[in-house]
């Protein structure tokens, strides 16, 4: 099942929120040799209205990132990410690059939860992230219990080059979870959490967290097909106030 998650960028002190995907990943990984290509599309209908630093204000952005990801051997997965984005009064543009790689933990290991590990590497204009490269280290950790889901994902991320990755910040804390309930075959709903605050910066302001919550619908559409929708508020002021997400993940074989 595919998570969506909206997005939102908050004020350099709050850390900026990844505009283009924000996503509760589940322990699963693509299988060997399989293809999929999974659309991120999320609109900011209400978000900062001036620029910080080189970052743009974020309220009526939309942002599209196209994620293609295949399955290297059965607990191995890579992808690759384009990433565009449309500002007022300057129209399209293209926004950046990724690349990722993720190894989930055998389940005969038997361990309590269900885990994976992932690290990505990011190239991100100016307009969009204070950073123009970065990397994420993202553990994936996850249970069921009966119709219950819940997965936790306790990011951490640094800057390699930018404005970001000179500010004394070093790495960033940014945690996220999701509990979904399955009510068919077809149909989940969840609750997704995000977070974002620095982390090992004693000089970081207390008040510069964000905080976001998403309520969403998990839609499983046929013949491995899925998409999810969702809007997400923010619920403290570091955060944008009104973001409205989609996903869209469709398997290209084998």
């Amino acid at each position: 099942m595919c998570v969506l998650v909206g997005t939102a960028a908050v004020p350099r002190v709050a850390a900026a929120q990844d505009p283009f995907e924000i996503e509760v990943y589940p322990y699963h990984t693509a299988e060997r040799g399989e293809w999929e290509l999974a659309a991120h599309l999320n609109y900011t209908a209400a978000g900062t209205t001036d620029y910080d630093g080189p970052v743009a204000p974020t309220e009526h952005q939309a942002h599209l990132a196209l994620e293609l990801t295949r399955g290297i051997t059965d607990l191995w997965e890579a992808g690759a990410y384009l990433l565009s984005a449309y500002r007022p009064g300057v129209g399209v543009e293209y926004a950046g690059w990724r690349l990722r790689s993720r190894v989930r933990f055998p389940e005969s290991w038997r361990l309590p939860v269900l885990m994976s590990l992932g690290a990505e590497l990011e190239f991100t204009r100016a307009p969009y992230d204070e950073n123009a490269a970065g990397l994420e280290i993202r553990p994936t950790l996850g249970r069921r219990f009966g119709r219950l889901q819940v997965d936790l994902n306790p990011v951490v991320e640094r800057g390699l080059r930018g404005q970001g990755s000179r500010s004394g910040e070093e790495w960033e804390f940014e945690p996220s979870a999701r509990v979904g309930l399955t009510l068919s075959k077809a149909v989940d709903v969840s609750l997704e959490y995000y977070g974002k605050t620095g982390l090992f910066d004693s000089e970081a302001p207390a008040g510069g967290a964000a905080h976001q919550l998403y309520p969403s619908v998990d839609l499983k559409l046929g013949e491995g097909s899925a998409c999810s929708i969702g809007v997400g508020v923010g619920s403290t002021a570091a955060a944008n106030r009104l973001v409205l997400k989609s996903r869209f993940e469709f398997p290209l074989g084998r």
